[in-house]
């Protein structure tokens, strides 16, 4: 269990919402609404106002202006189940729109949840609750019912918020890690996370619930936009508790001084180190697979190299490459970006694309892999249209399928963090207003609240 602190400068885990109109990019997204038909799809929603009585004179959750409206301790959930235990995780992500202050706007998100508003004033009956009030700066996880319990909470960062705010989340729940962040649209120096692990779970629900719990009156109300729910989450690290142990192998026996080293929030691939996942993850199974994460340069000569499809072995030579396996690398000191198979040649050249990369600052990556087509792509978070793409096809077959991260450098140190690795699953069919968008558009939005991390 990784029990590191989600911290605004590592930004933690950040969402993908995207929707890719073809080929592998097909997200693992198993709910996506927008809410701009102003028509609440039934097939994806239920709405329960029936408060304890003298509670629900002005509940109900509507959808309109774009927006779910959630006034009076309305609860709005999901009608499938998501069950953390049994998907991978899931990563619920979206917008909130605070509309009052000093307490009263309670935000109130859940997973493993029956949905019901049945609890004293209004609150959920049972679930784990991912929360903010508006009279604090800080998120918290915390249990609703007799048959959930979670740890202590891991704080950081500090939350501003004005009223009409609006606030980027990510809640996740990977089974047994719960992770929480916010970060406000437009500021992204107000930022704050919390994590905490799930200690008992003996409640058969797992609706997914969102409620405002606020104070009664119809002027009470926030808002409810963009929610995307993904599964099929294999690992989600931040690198915050200073153990690899558990997710994670190392090799450092490419030379003298050679380390892999977690601290200050992130990894350090020192002298030409592997970062292995300690479980293999084969891109060619039905679900395909996706790699997120962000890479620090900290200087030209390093060579970002991130494979999967590979065993693990070394080819022997000089400078300790890989043996195999399907390989992305940028060696932005000669402005070099390709793709390639290990020990058979390019998949794609993007030499001369990636002259944008400096060194002292976190680029976002993406790595898509469903055991033939690839696609890797490198971003300037603070700077979107500094972006990098490229695909090819390759249907290497590895009997031994892990992912490796591995700075090819001579006496420089690399820095890794915030990886996600899950499966590409099937995406769920939109109602026909929501949008569908490129992974290169939302790119452009940078990702969701992720931002560009300085070296310290």
């Amino acid at each position: 269990m990784n029990g590191s602190v989600l911290r605004p400068a590592t930004l933690a885990i950040v969402v993908l919402l995207y929707l890719s109109l073809a080929g592998p990019a097909t997200a693992s997204i198993a709910l996506n609404d927008n809410f701009n038909d102003n028509s609440l799809d039934a097939a994806l929603w239920a709405v329960r106002t029936d408060l304890p009585s003298g509670k629900a004179t002005y509940a109900s959750v509507t959808e309109e202006s774009g927006h779910i409206t959630l006034k009076d301790r309305g609860h709005l959930n999901t009608v499938s189940q998501f069950d953390p235990t049994a998907t991978g995780g899931v990563w619920i992500s979206g917008e909130w729109t605070f509309n009052a202050l000093g307490g009263v706007d309670s935000m109130q998100i859940l997973t493993r949840s029956d949905g019901a508003p049945t609890a004293g004033s209004g609150e959920t009956l049972n679930g784990i609750e991912f929360q903010y009030w508006t009279n604090g700066t800080q998120p918290n996880i915390v249990s609703r019912g007799g048959s959930l319990s979670v740890g202590a909470n891991a704080k950081t960062g500090s939350l501003a918020v004005a009223q009409g705010d609006t606030f980027r989340f990510d809640a996740i729940d990977d089974g047994t890690d719960l992770y929480f962040t916010m970060t406000e649209v437009g500021a992204p120096t107000s930022t704050a996370s919390v994590q905490s692990s799930v200690v008992t779970d003996s409640f058969a629900q797992d609706l997914i619930a969102f409620h405002n719990r606020e104070q009664s009156g119809s002027s009470h109300i926030a808002f409810l936009d963009n929610v995307v729910v993904r599964d099929n989450i294999y690992v989600a690290d931040n690198f915050s508790d200073g153990t690899i142990a558990g997710k994670w192998t190392i090799d450092t026996s490419a030379r003298g001084g050679t380390a892999v080293t977690e601290s200050g929030g992130r990894i350090d691939l020192d002298q030409r180190g592997y970062l292995k996942t300690a479980q293999q993850f084969d891109p060619a199974d039905p679900l395909g697979l996706r790699v997120t994460g962000q890479w620090q340069f900290s200087n030209l000569d390093d060579m970002l190299q991130i494979t999967t499809r590979t065993d693990g072995t070394g080819d022997g030579g000089c400078c300790h490459e890989l043996a195999n396996g399907i390989q992305a690398y940028i060696f932005p000191g000669v402005n070099q970006f390709r793709l390639r198979q290990k020990g058979g040649g390019d998949l794609a050249n993007g030499d001369g694309s990636v002259g944008f990369i400096t060194t002292g600052m976190f680029y976002d990556f993406e790595m898509i892999d469903d055991g033939t087509n690839v696609t890797f792509t490198i971003t300037d978070p603070d700077n979107p249209a500094n972006t990098a793409t490229l695909s090819g096809v390759n249907s290497f077959d590895n009997a031994t399928n892990l992912v490796i991260f591995h700075n090819r450098e001579n006496q420089n140190d690399a820095f890794l963090d915030n990886i996600v690795i899950e499966g590409l699953g099937a995406a769920a069919v939109p109602e026909p207003s929501t949008f569908v968008l490129s992974a290169f558009a939302l790119l452009g939005l940078g990702w969701y609240g992720r931002r560009r991390k300085r070296a310290a």
